[in-house]
């Protein structure tokens, strides 16, 4: 069907695939098969018009998306269950932390999925190392903003853990950044 569905994401190569739309995420199990359609309606207010979802590595029955909350800017694990999906809301709020940004995209280390980066819409970059429990930020560093469609983009390396590229429109700086140590430093890619 037509509409405005993005992020598509998976971690199985396509049976398990994860998306989203304006106001919910859907999901389709065995997509390369018999597939079953699932969706997950956001709880609260507060999300981004395209939200960023993400699959998490080696565990494709779960995925984490940044559909807001209410007051606040927060990050959504969702568990597909045999009921339906399960979700819980983490704790920490990026909108306070990021003195008003909301949060627009996730990364996950494939080495090591307690390894976490989150990015702002108002370029802050934050890092978790224990599976988005708790965040840290760089307060040196200020990353490129985002598009309001579909935020900025994180993507952690595949070759060396602590190695990441985050991106953003790039209109008054660098569009692509590059750290070697989780997000504590950042050199521009150009």
């Amino acid at each position: 069907i037509s509409g405005d569905y993005g992020h598509l994401t998976s971690s199985d190569g396509g049976n398990t695939l994860w998306s989203v739309y304006p106001g919910f995420a859907l999901i389709y199990t065995s997509a390369i098969g018999q597939y079953k359609q699932l969706s997950w309606k956001f709880k609260e207010g507060s999300w981004m018009w395209m939200p960023h979802i993400i699959a998490v590595p080696d565990s494709p029955d779960m995925a984490y998306i940044a559909a807001g909350g209410d007051n606040g800017s927060y990050l959504w694990r969702l568990k597909i269950e045999t009921n339906g999906i399960n979700d819980q809301k983490l704790g920490f709020d990026f909108n306070s932390a990021s003195e008003g940004g909301r949060l627009a995209t996730i990364g996950i280390s494939t080495f090591n999925t307690a390894y976490m980066y989150g990015l702002t819409n108002n370029g802050r970059f934050f890092y978790s190392t224990d599976e988005g429990e708790s965040w840290a930020t760089n307060k040196d560093f200020a990353a490129p903003g985002s598009h309001y469609f579909y935020g900025g983009c994180i993507v952690p390396s595949n070759k060396q853990l602590g190695r990441l590229f985050i991106a953003g429109s790039g209109y008054n700086s660098h569009s692509v950044y590059v750290s070697d140590d989780h997000g504590k430093t950042f050199f521009p890619a150009d």
